[in-house]
């Protein structure tokens, strides 16, 4: 009996269920596909970029209570204005999150009457603040930071806990967890 080459192509292209050995190596890339990403994704919320939750209301207007940022977590040297995540030790014991406002040799100081931050004998614009630095926590200023220390404030002047209070201070460099590279609302 000879089988004419249609009939071979169309035994061929039936479709056959594949073998059982096909079906396991297809769960197995299934499975190492679905663990190299969770891998991957662990990896980088740990070492190089990690969530974070804002709790209260010391950067608004640039950051709300239950907003949601993202920090670098390599260490990077802190620039005048970044958003930081702070690991506060002396009165705290916690995060905070706060702008960095004087770095290492700066010389600082605030006149409250007028409202402003002077920077190394240069008043300082900030179009991110809620309003005038109007409120006094009793830190003596002016103030030349240190070295590896930062000062930092909050956005919301006014009611924010930060290097202007004796119990905060200046922030060792060593406690900056990272720098905020973007922020997100869930609601």
């Amino acid at each position: 009996m000879r089988v004419t080459r249609e009939a071979w192509v169309a035994l061929r292209t039936r479709a056959e269920p594949p073998p059982k050995r096909c079906r396991i190596r297809a769960v197995y890339e299934v499975f190492a596909s679905v663990t190299i990403a969770l891998l991957l994704a662990l990896f980088i919320f740990v070492f190089i970029a990690r969530p974070v939750v804002v709790d209260g209301q010391s950067m608004e207007p640039t950051l709300h209570n239950n907003d949601w940022v993202i920090l670098q977590a390599i260490p990077s040297k802190p620039k005048h204005g970044d958003i930081l995540v702070i690991m506060e030790q002396k009165s705290l014991n916690k995060c905070i999150i706060k702008r960095a406002i004087a770095l290492p040799g700066d010389t600082l100081n605030i006149d409250y009457a007028k409202g402003q931050v002077i920077r190394n004998n240069q008043t300082l614009t900030e179009p991110y603040i809620a309003e005038s630095t109007a409120k006094d926590f009793g830190f003596k200023l002016p103030v030349t930071v240190g070295s590896n220390r930062i000062f930092v404030m909050g956005d919301n002047r006014n009611h924010s806990k930060d290097s202007r209070s004796p119990d905060i201070g200046l922030i060792d460099q060593n406690n900056v967890l990272g720098k905020v590279l973007f922020h997100f609302s869930l609601f």
